[in-house]
């Protein structure tokens, strides 16, 4: 979202309870945090339904106007650090990673997943993920893997962008292929290029 100061529903929901000295809300939450640590059962199924009650909030805004200035941001970002990769000739590569809504072929799960997610929230990811694309796309120093997971049958996410342990691997291929085609495009392990080369990586 775009605002340097916009942070996520429920940490701010947090600090507000905390600079408003709701101490009621706070000792529920802490009392539920601790036990968590003692019971596996109260971790997975209360915690989380104790602090969606407390500190729950949608701030999530899809609109055009939020998703062009959220996109701008992002630009800005990508050409200071380009100045600064240029400066102290680093190989700079800004990579677009996949996200929920960027999958094309969601498994039965992640269609779950989706069905129990702010539907802005969504619709905010697909726009700006649109807008980068457009603007970006076709630029040496950007590399588009949202959509290396259109393939997979697997549950890849169980969020907006959290993944599982097996889809990182998926991932991380692509991403060395990628690293290693900007920097050598003959055929050469990667481990040998980032070695003689110092690269920095740019994530959404």
């Amino acid at each position: 979202m775009f605002g340097a100061g916009n942070l996520q529903g429920d940490l701010s929901a947090k600090l507000e309870a905390l600079v408003t000295r709701n101490y009621s809300a706070l000792a529920l939450y802490a009392s539920s945090e601790i036990a968590s640590r003692y019971s596996t059962l109260w971790a997975y199924f209360i915690s989380p339904r104790v602090a969606g009650r407390l500190f729950g909030r949608n701030i999530n805004d899809e609109s055009a106007g939020n998703v062009a200035m959220a996109v701008s941001m992002y630009i800005e970002n990508v050409r200071m650090i380009r100045a600064i990769c240029r400066e102290y000739q680093i190989t700079c590569l800004f990579v677009l990673q996949p996200v929920l809504a960027s999958k094309r072929r969601l498994t039965a799960f992640e269609r779950e997943v989706r069905a129990h997610l702010d539907v802005s929230g969504i619709k905010f990811m697909a726009r700006y993920y649109e807008s980068l694309k457009y603007q970006l796309g076709g630029q040496t120093d950007f590399v588009d893997l949202s959509q290396v997971l259109d393939d997979s049958d697997t549950d890849d996410f169980y969020d907006y962008g959290h993944t599982g342990p097996y889809t990182g691997v998926r991932i991380g291929r692509a991403l060395a292929d990628a690293i290693a085609n900007t920097l050598r495009p003959s055929a050469i392990h990667v481990s040998t290029i980032v070695n003689r080369s110092p690269v920095f990586l740019g994530s959404n």
